[in-house]
């Protein structure tokens, strides 16, 4: 049985000892009950995971190392060199499609607001990666950026992808466009709201793509944006591997 798995904001030093937030505290005590001694592993989502011993005191939980080489470091990165830049979705949605993508490898998030999906930042995303990231198995903690605008995307190399593309620009084509380029930075797929890309958006982000102004397509089916998440970084994540 897999030990449980805390987010912490730096890993304890051998001897030492770190809290637990009071979401991690709750989760421990309340939710899985555990014991004082109890075994779990400790991570930080930069570093690695540690193996860690429960210590509860009153309504406080604190884990100290069991042993000085519990620490699995260090820790190659286990992302993929790919960036998702998503236009902003509807809450149910949106978390789910940001545990999918740190499911399936994804580097960084970058919420995108556009003509039809004006999102502010929503507090909860970052919690929903960080929890996904405990239950995944993964080392390194999905990037949750701020929000920005079509007309203030950096000026990059990027996959966009829009239902009006041509039916010939074929998204793995595109990838193999730019993996034979090699892929010096990680790679932007840029992915539209659920109303699809206005005029003005395309018009915007043409002018962020200047190496690639046209878009792509993932087929002749019109996706749902999170199903368009999945699918892209999945293709992707396959051929870059």
């Amino acid at each position: 049985m897999r030990v449980p798995r805390f987010l912490v904001e730096m890993l304890p030093q051998p001897g030492a000892r770190v809290e637990l937030s009071d979401a991690e505290t709750h989760h421990a005590l309340h939710v899985l009950r555990l014991e004082n001694g109890s075994l779990c592993e400790v991570m930080d989502g930069i570093t690695g995971a540690l193996q860690c011993s429960l210590i509860k005191e009153r309504k406080t939980c604190f884990v100290t190392p069991v042993h000085p080489t519990a620490l699995r470091h260090p820790m190659p990165d286990d992302t993929l060199p790919i960036i998702l830049e998503v236009a902003c979705l509807k809450s149910d949605s949106m978390q789910w499609a940001i545990e999918k993508a740190v499911e399936l490898g994804a580097k960084r998030w970058i919420p995108v607001a556009s003509e039809y999906a004006l999102g502010k930042f929503g507090p909860r995303w970052q919690h929903w990666a960080d929890q996904a990231l405990k239950q995944c198995g993964r080392i390194r903690r999905l990037e949750i950026m701020p929000v920005v605008a079509t007309a203030h995307l950096d000026v990059v190399p990027r996959i966009w992808l829009d239902e009006q593309a041509p039916s010939d620009r074929i998204f793995t084509r595109a990838l193999e466009l730019h993996m034979g380029k090699g892929l010096a930075e990680p790679l932007r797929i840029l992915i539209g709201p659920e109303g699809g890309w206005s005029d003005r958006d395309r018009l915007q982000i043409a002018a962020c793509a200047p190496l690639d102004p046209d878009p792509w397509t993932l087929g002749s089916r019109i996706l749902r944006a999170e199903t368009a998440v999945i699918s892209s970084l999945s293709i992707a994540g396959a051929m870059i591997k």
